[in-house]
């Protein structure tokens, strides 16, 4: 149902997918029979999330679920780096399993060999990159993370971190990174509207 609402033809997105996305959208697999965030009966660990991120948060969760349970309709290929499963490997056991289980989720997505060649890749980084976004940054990792998308020729850097870098992302942009939401880039395909009316609703 969801795929009729593209009426245009969309390239393929070589998506980076950060740590931080794994670490608050894998609450939505607590629940198999979760179908819609504000009407569900959430857990306690998912509450506490959406209630220090918020709206925004929550339709990011939302638009996230709504790409997997469409897999294969939408030409993603998901990558990320050896530091996201460092980063895995040291959460609670619980979580550790949560986030492992949606990090495999995008891994698998797709068929990477079906879509054509993503167009639009940024420039691989300069010698220096890493240092400047170091100072843009305040985190290490997060610094690391958006290098490695770089590296690995990404047009999108999909992440939910709204307090660092999705605040920072006019300054990425110098570097060639397009820091975006699970939200705002099922947004930006299917329109604001669209989604509202239908896509949004496709998890129902």
């Amino acid at each position: 149902m969801a795929a009729s609402l593209v009426e245009q033809p969309i390239s393929t997105y070589r998506i980076y997918f950060d740590t931080n996305l794994l670490q608050y959208a894998s609450y939505m697999l607590e629940d198999e029979a979760f179908n819609d965030i504000l009407a569900s009966d959430p857990t306690k660990s998912f509450l506490k999330m959406a209630t220090e991120l918020g709206e925004r948060w929550a339709n990011d969760v939302k638009a996230l679920r709504f790409i997997l349970d469409i897999d294969d309709q939408l030409p993603f290929i998901f990558v990320t780096s050896k530091l996201t499963l460092t980063e895995i490997t040291k959460a609670p056991p619980e979580k550790r399993a949560r986030m492992l289980d949606l990090y495999e989720s995008l891994r698998n997505y797709g068929n990477r060999l079906g879509w054509p060649r993503p167009s639009k890749l940024p420039p691989r980084p300069a010698k220096g990159t890493l240092n400047s976004l170091r100072q843009i940054l305040p985190h290490d990792n997060d610094a690391r993370h958006v290098y490695y998308s770089l590296v690995k020729r990404c047009n999108i850097f999909l992440t939910s971190d709204w307090r660092t870098i999705l605040r920072q992302r006019k300054k990425l942009a110098t570097f060639g990174v397009n820091a975006k939401s699970p939200y705002e880039l099922v947004a930006d395909i299917y329109g604001k509207d669209l989604w509202k009316r239908g896509a949004g609703l496709a998890l129902q």
